[in-house]
């Protein structure tokens, strides 16, 4: 069985599914379907409706895989398109990375000026 992260997808196939098993034309049964997804896109607002959380560690080695890529200068549409995230989340990331790397300078100046 396949795991589906797309809610309009696996409502597709199985739509398309239960109408070929009621013996509907298979042509049919693909049309009825896919204008169900697109329903179902058009109430919901999006591409994709349920992604399944990921783990913590899988979450921890996407955010400095992350974090990698933009200290490599990559842009940040390309870190999103690479990890299959929304720009706003490789955002956060790097905000989040930011702001970690700021609370652990409590001195004055940069921590080079050993001060």
């Amino acid at each position: 069985m396949t795991e589906y992260d797309d809610l309009a997808e696996f409502v597709c196939t199985c739509l398309n599914s239960a109408l070929s098993d009621a013996g509907i034309d298979a042509e049919l049964a693909r049309s009825i379907a896919q204008n169900v997804e697109e329903d179902v896109r058009g109430r919901f607002g999006g591409d994709r409706h349920y992604i399944r959380q990921i783990s913590k560690e899988r979450r921890r080695e996407r955010n400095r895989s992350i974090i990698a890529m933009w200290k490599g200068k990559a842009p940040r549409g390309e870190i999103a398109m690479h990890h299959d995230v929304d720009r706003r989340t490789v955002d956060r990331v790097i905000s989040d990375y930011l702001a970690k790397q700021t609370r652990r300078h409590t001195g004055f100046g940069s921590s080079e000026w050993n001060l």
